[in-house]
């Protein structure tokens, strides 16, 4: 016993995480670390942000490229590879931001923006919250913060003196060495309000847009200097976008909603006119030699480069990921990169050819899928992209043009050689072009072969794309949610609409083939419904407003919102009988990412405090959890439950191992008998680590599982019993009806679909009664400790899924076929592709 108790000890502490190692750090595929716990990157990290870039600028010497995130994340690239250097992200948490909303970028354009000094040791940084701050650009420590200064800045001629805003009426010139103010200059205009405005490269003139004109003021005194508002400036549409200097200062291009107009300083008078065919630019970038614009133009998702001398469009990049929210040139002007949403991209200026390799999303994800041979995952975005990607390395295969919005479902085929998607309808390429009225929104349902990438069939285009797709277990039929009311159902092969299902119902949620594939789960907002493929007929309902239209795998249990407990209930489908609240949470949970695990043990759950955490079904316990670092909000489970992808709005998908990390060096591994107790421990996270542990000793794990589990003792009440025993419960005599209430009870939540058969038939109101009692008693009941043991170490034999495992579990399923333990080992043979099917 003291053997016992030592070894429990030791696994407690293997638990409590004393002694922690140093993990083993991993690669991804192009070289670069990934975080602890990640198994894969799909895509890349190098020149990626998780929210959009909002300002760039190149170093001096042209080696780094700094960027600043839209949520105050600042980061160093090597400008050749574009491998990270650093993040920083103390501006982040000073609260930083940029609005991108903005139609045509205006003030908020100016308000976040990122300089290095002109020796390009320091970088300075200026954003919303009227704070400039001042980084070292070769170790990204945070130098200091100056108060009071607004987004437009520039470094006086000296190179060592730092003017820009402090309000929208005050320029300030403050040393770069220690902070210290040497000007003050009250602006000769009657506007608060931060309008588009620049200053001159040496810090010399302002520019500001009020009342449709751009007034210059100098920067030394706040004088006005001349106003570049004649009677053709006033024809610009009544408003001014952005206003521009050149690098020598001589040259102001004023954007506004048609067109870029280019001034000279000097004599106010226009120089030259831009046209442009979309509807405005929101930013402006000069070449270093003054000899080309570079505009972005959002709504055609393209950036133009004009000749300034000539006059003309030269060329535009137009096979951009996302919309342009950035632009830099590079010192020798041979090279323009654009902040493209969450990506930076570089292209060659004369040629226009992009010098990066499609490494990843360039807009938030919006569907994930992983194949059903655990090879392949596959990730939609906003902007139309689908990515194919190796789940072993992170390796892109193929990018798919789904459409122009976003790809709302993505499902494969059970032989994993096709992939449906869903999104707006668009021809394949070129990908990234937007609608001409962006409120009409038509769905379009593919399937793509995944060996070439390329479509083999459109199979819808209605309006209104829905966000539920699913095979059929032999892949003859694909079903897919097309409008808000209805499902359609088509055959593969033949390319044609089987039956269309749930005309009145409301958004839906989920669809599910039930097994033999020969019936349809339809969820939606009120609750659930099945229908039969071959006549497209309703043959079960279950109202439900609490569900989430979240089902197991084998579409046994609902999950819905909780009124009692956590935030989760479990929920037996058929009978809408309640079988398990999740433990409580202090959590803020998105329900809207919840998905079961593939043998149904765990359902994952991402909060919104970015947490991912795994309850264990069996006991609505916390088993795992872990805190990604990035924004995720999609999650999808690897076909052997040992790994999850998380991804959402960063564009990045990480692969997570779902082993618990380890707590002790590798020498100290708890004793076979220590882990077994550990399977019975009520604390689900301790059990976690216990069935984690043994799996990974394999067959030595499998021989002890066999030498010590039993199956379920079949249950001594016949149903002739049990019939008599709910007639006992209308007695007249108070003792045989408690005694045949207690007898019920002690039977277990195995008796529960028994006892929901038998309240449907009650035609006693005292019967009806004692059966409601029972069933709402044993609904906050845990399967009994040996119970729940033994369906833990089925988890642990199908995960080895060896012979030897796979006849342990043909023992465990002889038992009582109505406990939960027998029932899990029937499933798990069934999941296994070695064990043959032991049930219809």
């Amino acid at each position: 016993m003291t053997h016992h108790v030592a070894g429990w000890a030791v696994l407690l502490g293997f638990m409590a995480g004393v002694a922690l190692p140093a993990e083993s750090v991993r690669n991804d595929w192009q070289g670069d670390p990934l975080p602890p716990g990640v198994l894969a990157r799909l895509g890349s990290e190098r020149l990626a942000h998780q929210l959009p870039v909002a300002a760039l600028a190149y170093s001096p010497d042209g080696r780094w490229l700094v960027s600043l995130g839209s949520d105050g994340q600042l980061s160093l690239w090597d400008a050749n590879s574009g491998k990270n250097l650093w993040h920083n992200k103390d501006l982040a948490k000073a609260g930083v931001r940029e609005s991108l909303t903005s139609q045509f970028g205006g003030a908020n354009a100016l308000r976040c923006s990122v300089r290095f000094s002109p020796d390009g040791s320091r970088l300075v940084v200026a954003g919303v919250d009227t704070r400039l701050s001042i980084i070292h650009s070769v170790h990204g420590s945070h130098d200091r913060s100056l108060p009071n200064w607004g987004g437009a800045l520039a470094f006086a001629g000296n190179g060592k003196d730092l003017v820009a805003l402090a309000s929208a009426k005050k320029l300030t010139r403050r040393q770069l060495s220690d902070g210290k103010e040497t000007v003050s200059v009250l602006l000769d205009r009657a506007s608060t309000q931060l309008t588009p405005m620049d200053l001159a490269p040496n810090g010399q003139r302002l520019a500001v847009q009020e009342d449709g004109k751009v007034r210059v003021l100098d920067a030394e005194t706040g004088k006005k200097v001349n106003e570049l508002g004649d009677k053709e400036a006033r024809r610009l549409d009544g408003t001014v976008g952005i206003v521009k200097f050149s690098p020598d200062g001589t040259i102001l291009a004023v954007g506004s909603p048609r067109q870029i107009r280019l001034w000279d300083v000097a004599t106010s008078m226009a120089r030259l006119t831009l046209p442009l065919p979309g509807y405005g630019a929101v930013r402006l970038a000069f070449s270093p030699d003054g000899s080309v614009l570079a505009v972005s133009e959002p709504d055609r998702q393209r950036v133009g480069l004009w000749s300034i001398a000539e006059g003309k469009l030269l060329r535009a990049i137009e096979s951009l990921a996302n919309q342009p929210t950035a632009l830099c040139f590079s010192p020798d002007g041979k090279v323009i990169a654009i902040g493209t949403g969450l990506r930076i991209e570089r292209y060659e200026v004369e040629t226009g050819k992009s010098l990066e390799e499609r490494r990843g999303h360039g807009a938030a994800i919006t569907s994930l899928a992983v194949s059903p041979d655990g090879r392949l995952v596959a990730s939609g975005d906003a902007h139309g992209e689908v990515y194919l990607w190796e789940s072993a390395t992170g390796r892109p295969l193929h990018v798919l043009a789904a459409g122009r919005g976003a790809v709302r479902a993505l499902a494969f085929t059970p032989d994993s050689r096709q992939l449906a998607t869903v999104g707006s309808l668009a021809s394949p390429s070129p990908v990234g072009v937007m609608v001409a009225n962006p409120r009409v929104s038509l769905a379009a349902l593919r399937l793509w072969d995944i060996g070439s990438g390329q479509e083999l069939h459109c199979f819808s285009d209605r309006a209104k794309p829905g966000t539920a797709l699913s095979f059929s277990p032999d892949g003859r039929f694909l079903a897919g949610s097309g409008s808000n009311s209805s499902a359609t159902v088509w055959s593969v092969a033949e390319r044609k609409e089987v039956c269309r299902v749930a005309e009145n119902s409301k958004v839906i949620k989920a669809l599910q083939f039930l097994p033999g594939g020969k019936r349809l789960l339809v969820g939606d907002d009120v609750g659930d419904k099945v229908y039969a493929l071959d006549t497209g007929e309703e043959i079960a309902s279950r109202a439900d407003r609490a569900s989430l239209g979240v089902f197991n795998p084998g579409g046994q249990l609902v999950v819905g919102r909780s009124t009692v407990g956590g935030p989760f209930a479990l929920r037996d489908r058929a009978t809408g009988t309640l079988v398990r609240v999740t433990g409580g949470t202090r959590d803020k949970v998105n329900l809207a990412t919840t998905v079961f695990s593939p043998d149904g043990h765990f359902l994952a759950v991402a909060s919104t405090d970015r947490h991912i955490t795994l309850w264990e079904t069996a006991s609505g316990k916390e088993a795992f959890r872990w805190r990604p670092d990035g924004v995720n909000a999609l999650l999808v489970f690897l076909p052997d439950g040992k790994a999850m992808v998380a991804g959402g709005a960063d564009g990045c998908p990480l692969i997570w191992d779902l082993a618990p990390r380890r707590s002790q060096p590798d020498a100290i591994v708890p004793e076979m008998e220590n882990l077994w107790v550990g399977l019975l421990a009520d604390d689900a996270r301790t059990a976690y680590q216990a069935a984690w542990t043994l799996a990974a000793r394999r067959d030595v794990a499998v021989r002890f599982l066999r030498d010590h589990m039993r199956p379920a003792e079949p249950s001594s009440l016949s149903n002739a019993d049990l019939d008599k025993l709910v007639l006992a419960l209308d007695s007249d005599r108070f003792a045989e009806r408690d005694q045949a209430f207690r007898t019920l009870r002690d039977e277990g939540q195995a008796l529960m679909p028994y006892l929901s058969q038998a309240l449907e038939k009650a035609t006693s109101v005292e019967v009806s009664r004692s059966l409601e009692r029972l069933l709402v008693e044993m609904e906050q009941v845990i399967l009994k400790p040996t119970a729940l043991r033994t369906v833990r170490a089925v988890r642990i034999l199908e995960q080895v899924g060896s012979a030897e495992a796979v006849e342990v579990l043909r023992a465990i399923a002889t038992g009582d076929p109505r406990a939960a333990e027998t029932l899990e080992a029937l499933a798990a043979l069934e999941r296994l592709p070695r064990a043959p099917r032991q049930r219809d």
